[in-house]
């Protein structure tokens, strides 16, 4: 079978374009795919699209907003007349609890009103199988759902971190992320500061966004802050990270997102402690890592691996493994390929 010849179109440049589109896209070209991206505001796409002969569009967390839901329509129409599936992308939940999680009324209202472009759609891609619930529910079922994951590209990882140095001496512990409710890191947080009060050789790191909740945790001059790096670097500030946490509040909002950062931490070497919310398909206790939900349960798995190297390491190495041989770009590119040809068979079908 031919493969299927797709283009996203994308108007982001942030870690989800990294990990949905340039990534994914790139190792599929590498693979001899003709899969590709443009910005959705280039200003010849019926021409680009005509010459590369697509099968179908992906637009990637591109929407309209509700009072220019007529452009979509004719945007789509054109892309119809082409003879393209037009398909709608995305990794979080935009759809039924958005208000757990954004904080900012008009970027909450944005999200909602993308239902409206994702309606006009053939089809849906999703990084997750409780995300294509949600979506499933949000559009009645009318729209093919496809999953799929999130996936490392350990090739780039590994060179990016061989090029890395550190610049913050061992033992550490580490965040990384966006701003977020308190909720998410409240518990982490106090977790946090009885270890640094137990073990005051150990220092703090956060890249990204550091809340405030975790900046009045720990003593100021025990704590790293690495301010986000351009995303071509940015495995480069995670070698600075010896333990790595992964936390979320138990809400449907985040019960719909992926594990990306937990791969992205096995994948730098790191133990991880995480919440059972999200994390538990990937972060077994014990296992590949510690589960954390309390306070208690926070200080007490930070404060073991701190004093067990080894032991932090055996973990370290585990998950490393599940990272390479489970959610390994390089080996499992194909399953956006399969994601491609199922919805195009589903189309197939609904117009026969």
């Amino acid at each position: 079978m031919t493969a299927p010849r797709v283009l996203f179109l994308t108007g982001g440049s942030d870690g989800s374009s990294l990990w949905r589109v340039w990534q994914p896209t790139a190792e599929l070209q590498r693979q001899g795919y003709p899969v590709h991206h443009c910005s959705k505001d280039y200003e010849d796409i019926a021409g680009l699209v005509a010459l590369g002969r697509y099968d179908a569009i992906v637009l990637s967390r591109t929407t309209w907003p509700a009072f220019a839901i007529d452009l979509a329509r004719q945007f789509i129409a054109m892309l119809h007349g082409l003879g393209c599936a037009v398909w709608f992308e995305c990794d979080d939940d935009l759809f039924l609890h958005l208000e757990d999680h954004m904080m900012d009324a008009v970027k909450l209202k944005q999200g909602k009103e993308a239902i409206h472009t994702v309606m006009l759609c053939d089809g849906i891609i999703v990084s997750t199988s409780r995300l294509k619930t949600v979506v499933g529910l949000a559009t009645k079922g009318e729209i093919p759902v496809a999953v799929c994951p999130n996936l490392l590209d350990w090739d780039w990882w590994r060179m990016i971190q061989k090029q890395a140095q550190r610049i913050i001496p061992p033992v550490t512990i580490g965040w990384a992320g966006a701003n977020r409710l308190d909720a998410d890191l409240v518990a982490m947080a106090e977790g946090w500061r009885r270890v640094a009060e137990r073990h005051p050789n150990v220092r703090f790191v956060v890249q990204g966004h550091c809340a405030q909740v975790v900046h009045d945790a720990v003593p100021s001059d025990r704590l790293r802050f690495l301010p986000w790096i351009e995303l071509a670097k940015y495995p480069a500030g995670l070698v600075n990270i010896d333990i790595g946490c992964c936390s979320v509040a138990d809400t449907p909002f985040n019960a719909c997102k992926s594990v990306i950062k937990a791969l992205e931490y096995g994948a730098s070497g790191a133990a991880v402690v995480a919440t059972s919310a999200l994390y538990h398909s990937v972060i077994r206790h014990n296992d590949t890592g510690l589960i954390a939900n309390t306070a208690d349960e926070w200080a007490e798995g930070l404060s073991r691996l701190v004093e067990d190297r080894q032991y932090a390491g055996v973990l370290a190495r585990r998950l490393r493994r599940v990272v390479v041989e489970q959610h390994n770009l390089q080996v499992s590119a194909h399953r956006w390929v399969d994601a491609f040809a199922w919805l195009l068979e589903q189309g197939r079908r609904q117009a026969a």
